[in-house]
């Protein structure tokens, strides 16, 4: 038993050395003091203490890339054969290109310059080419040769056919041609409408001499003396925005005349993208009359070498046989049977075609934008 100084002494010695230890004890190690008891039994967990929900199957699977998107479908590459070399009735299908008509369709649309309505007939009816345009009268006679193709729009309503020859020649009328020199293709739609007009003048157009002359050709057999006159639609056009003094007699029949064609097999395997073409050229039609400077910026952008004047003056020649009084009001493509029978009745009146077409079979307003 210490004296009570030295048991203070010991004690405050005790307390400091249990102090000491407490502080060097390493964290989280348990106090070796005993824990006070509980005064009253623990609390129930409460709901929100409860082991968290198990992951739902999505949450818990690992998060999948996004999805790529689909390849865009590749147009349909169509080619489309015209009746005739560039810029003639090329306008409405170089704007339909430009403004992004075709390619809304789907489609990837290649025009092709032509040697005249007859070749083209022949060319889509053999397959070779889809979809094409060309004059009436020379669809009639493809047809009764026996060309598979289907008439399915229009877009001349009336049957133009010029007679153009230099004002030296004093060529005014269709008999003063009676001896003279005709310049053609052999091919031409025209052609068959100047020997319509001959006869219906009572003119034997076997006594007019004519000369095979290639579409490109015909102007400069004209100037050159070559031909007395031509047959044709734009060439007036251009000898006039040329300045050249010419005589120009119209032929104009109350007939169809450059229609849209389809080759038939193509027709029966692919009526869609026949329509869609048909939405996407009609289209650049209606476009062209509403917007002509533009469209002839267009047409000089593609054909850098062709005069702005010429073209201006083609499209005007053009659009007054496109927009006639035959032409159906917010309805243009539609092809009236009664024009076509007119045009028939005239082929056979004048020994143009021998045997009469059930018109029914193939001319269809079944794939135009409109019933």
């Amino acid at each position: 038993m210490f004296p009570a100084p030295q048991r203070n002494l010991v004690t405050g010695a005790l307390l400091a050395m249990a102090l000491v230890l407490a502080a060097c004890a390493p964290a989280g190690e348990p106090s070796r003091v005993a824990p006070a008891q509980p005064t009253a039994a623990p609390a129930k967990p409460t709901a929100a203490v409860q082991p968290a929900a198990q992951p739902t199957a999505v949450a818990a699977q690992k998060a999948e890339p996004a999805a790529k998107p689909a390849a865009a479908k590749a147009p349909t590459r169509v080619e489309f054969l015209m009746p005739f070399v560039p810029p003639t009735e090329y306008p409405y299908f170089v704007v339909a290109q430009e403004k992004g008509f075709f390619a809304a369709e789907g489609l990837d649309v290649l025009i092709q310059e032509g040697t005249g309505s007859g070749n083209t007939v022949k060319t889509v009816g053999a397959g070779s080419v889809p979809i094409g345009l060309a004059d009436a009268n020379r669809i009639l006679a493809g047809r009764i040769e026996g060309a598979p193709v289907t008439a399915v729009g229009s877009l001349y309503y009336t049957s133009p056919t010029l007679v153009v020859s230099l004002k030296e020649n004093n060529i005014t009328k269709l008999e003063d041609l009676i001896g003279k020199k005709l310049g053609d293709s052999p091919a031409s739609a025209v052609l068959l409408t100047w020997r319509v007009g001959m006869a219906r003048a009572g003119l034997d157009y076997n006594k007019v001499d004519f000369v095979a002359v290639e579409p490109a050709s015909k102007i400069p057999a004209l100037i050159s003396r070559q031909v007395d006159a031509i047959t044709g639609q734009s060439q007036a056009a251009d000898l006039l925005a040329e300045g050249v003094d010419v005589n120009v007699i119209n032929i104009e029949l109350d007939a169809v005349a450059d229609s849209f064609i389809v080759n038939d097999s193509f027709l029966q395997k692919d009526p869609e993208t026949v329509r869609a073409f048909l939405r996407a050229a009609l289209k650049g039609v209606d476009y062209v009359k509403n917007n002509q400077s533009e469209a002839l910026e267009y047409m000089v952008k593609r054909f850098p070498t062709v005069d702005r004047k010429k073209l201006e003056m083609r499209l005007q020649f053009e659009l007054g046989w496109i927009y006639t009084k035959n032409t159906p009001a917010d309805r243009l493509g539609w092809q009236d049977l009664k024009l076509w029978r007119n045009l028939q009745d005239l082929m056979l009146e004048t020994n143009q075609i021998d045997k009469k077409l059930e018109l029914e079979t193939f001319v269809k307003n079944d794939y135009l934008p409109f019933k």
